[in-house]
C-alpha cells in the first residue's frame, strides 16, 4: 500500500525535496481490502533555556487539498451515491463516531482535516479491516511503514488498529509525502501506490500535475482512480443530505486518557480495578490482539475512558502482572518510552517538530505549553495523552455570526482567528468553515 519514504536522489526540474530520508523499507504493493469485514513528568533542572519566536516559527496547516469536480470525480460521486449507496452509507455512519477525534488530530499535526475521508475510502473506518497484501487498520498501513511511523506491530499488539495512534502516524506520513511532492494530489497517489511509482510517472509524463499524469496513463490504474474517489468522498461527506444520505449521526467516540500500566497485564484485571466494562476496554483498545498489554516493555499506555483513568496506578496494578509471558521475536524492542523525547542541548520546538514530522502546535497542545520555551533535560510527549472529541478545532459560521462573536466563543483573539484562516478582512459568510484552534 504505502511505499517507504526512502527517496535519496532529487530529480532535477521535477520534484523539489525539502528533506531526504535515510532508510528504506522497500516498495509496498497495491492491494484490495475487505472493508466490510466485521470482527470481534519530570523536568530536569537546568539553567539553559531554549526559546523561539512564536510568530516566526509556528507551523501552520499545510495548504488545503484542491477539491474539484470533473468527469472522473462525477463518476465516483454517482457510484457512491447510487450504485454502492448502502455500503457508503455504512462508511459515513461508522466514520461519524471517529470524525471529531480524527479531524482534531489531523489539524494539530498541520495537515488538512479533509484527510479524514482518506481513511473512509481506505477502510470504511473498520479498525480490523485487512487486505490481501497485509495492510491493516483504519489507515491501511503496511507493517514496515507502520513501524517507521512509531506504530507497534507484533504478536500481541497491532497499533494500526488503534484509530488514535494510527491517525497520528498517518498525519506524519502524509505530511512527509506532501513535503516530497509539493502537491496533495500527488501525495495521495503516493499513499496509494508508493513514492517510486509516482516519481516514475512524473518522469514518464514530464509533469507534476496529477490530472495530466492521469490523462497520459503513466500511473497505475488503481492510483488514477484513487484521487477522484477521495475527492468524491469529500464532496459527499461534507454535504451528505444533498446526496440523499440521512440518519448518519451516531454516538461520539468517548473521551479517553492514556494510562501507563505495568505490562503484560490482562484487560480483565483493568476492568475489575477501574470499573470499566471489558467490552468498553476492548472497544477503545482494538489493537490489543490477545486481551493483554504487550510484554515487549515494562509498561504500556492503555486507553481508558477519562472518568475512570484516576482509578488506575502502576503501584496498584503491579501485583497483577502476568508472569512467564515472553515477547515474540517481532516484539523484542522495549517500546515503553516511545511516546517521549528528552530535550538535548540546541533543541528547539521547531527542530523537534521537524524531526518527528509533527508541528509546534501539536507539541504545545499535548505538553500543555503556553510558550515555545523548553529546557535541556525536559521530557516532552510526542503523542497525545488524552483525547476529547468535544474539543473543536473548526467551526461552521452561522447566520448572524461575526469574527468578534466567534473569537469570544472560542477564547481566541480576532487577529489570531484571522491569521489561522488567512483572512485579510473581517468579512465572513454563513456556511464558511473556520479554524478556531490547533
Amino acid at each position: 500500500m504505502h511505499g517507504s519514504v526512502c527517496i535519496k536522489v532529487a530529480m532535477a526540474g521535477l520534484v523539489s525535496f525539502s528533506f531526504l530520508f535515510s532508510s528504506c523499507a522497500g516498495l509496498q504493493p497495491n492491494r484490495s481490502i475487505n472493508t466490510d469485514q466485521e470482527s470481534s513528568d519530570e523536568v530536569a533542572e537546568s539553567k539553559e533555556v531554549f526559546t523561539e519566536n512564536d510568530e516566526s516559527t509556528e507551523l501552520q496547516t499545510l495548504s488545503g487539498i484542491p477539491i474539484e469536480k470533473n468527469k472522473h470525480v462525477e463518476k465516483w460521486i454517482e457510484y457512491f451515491a447510487i450504485k454502492d449507496r448502502e455500503r457508503f452509507h455504512r462508511f459515513l455512519k461508522r466514520g461519524n463516531s471517529y470524525r471529531q477525534v480524527v479531524e482534531n488530530i489531523l489539524e494539530e499535526n498541520g495537515v488538512p482535516a479533509e484527510l479524514y475521508f482518506l481513511a473512509m475510502i481506505e477502510s470504511g473506518y473498520q479498525p480490523r479491516a485487512t487486505s490481501t497484501a497485509k495492510a491493516g487498520g483504519v489507515w491501511q498501513f503496511m507493517p514496515a511503514t507502520a513501524r517507521r511511523y512509531g506504530l507497534q506491530f507484533d504478536h500481541y499488539v497491532d497499533e494500526r488498529r488503534d484509530p488514535i495512534r494510527a491517525t497520528e502516524a498517518a498525519a506524519k506520513y502524509l505530511r512527509d509525502l506532501y513535503n516530497i511532492f509539493g502537491s496533495w494530489h500527488l501525495a495521495l497517489a503516493a499513499y496509494n501506490s508508493g513514492e517510486y511509482r509516482v516519481l516514475n510517472g512524473i518522469v514518464k509524463g514530464k509533469s507534476r500535475d496529477f490530472w495530466e499524469l492521469h490523462r497520459k496513463k503513466v500511473l497505475p490504474p488503481e492510483t488514477r482512480e484513487y484521487v477522484p474517489k477521495f475527492i468524491a468522498a469529500v464532496i459527499i461527506g461534507q454535504n451528505p443530505e444533498e446526496h440523499g444520505f440521512t440518519d448518519i449521526q451516531v454516538e461520539q467516540y468517548p473521551s479517553l486518557e492514556a494510562v501507563e500500566v505495568p505490562s503484560p497485564l490482562s484487560l480483565a484485571v483493568v476492568s475489575n480495578v477501574s470499573g470499566v466494562s471489558i467490552d468498553k476496554l476492548k472497544q477503545v483498545n482494538p489493537h490489543l490482539r490477545r486481551g493483554i498489554t504487550p510484554p515487549s516493555g515494562k509498561t504500556y499506555e492503555l486507553w481508558v475512558p477519562s472518568e475512570h483513568a484516576k482509578k488506575l496506578s502502576n503501584q496498584q496494578l503491579a501485583s497483577y502482572v502476568i508472569k512467564g509471558v515472553k515477547a515474540r521475536a517481532l516484539a523484542s524492542v522495549d517500546n515503553s518510552n516511545k511516546h517521549y523525547y528528552r530535550v538535548k542541548g540546541g533543541d528547539t520546538l521547531a527542530s523537534i517538530a521537524r524531526a518527528h514530522s509533527t508541528t509546534i502546535i501539536h507539541l504545545k497542545e499535548i505538553n500543555s505549553l503556553k510558550t515555545n520555551r523548553i529546557l535541556r533535560g525536559q521530557r516532552l510527549r510526542l503523542s497525545a495523552k488524552s483525547f476529547d472529541p468535544k474539543r473543536q478545532h473548526r467551526y461552521r459560521v452561522q447566520s448572524g455570526d461575526s469574527l468578534y462573536s466567534i473569537s469570544s466563543k472560542f477564547h481566541i483573539s480576532v487577529p489570531r482567528l484571522k491569521k489561522l484562516n488567512s483572512l485579510r478582512t473581517n468579512r465572513i459568510v454563513a456556511g464558511q468553515s473556520l479554524r478556531v484552534g490547533g
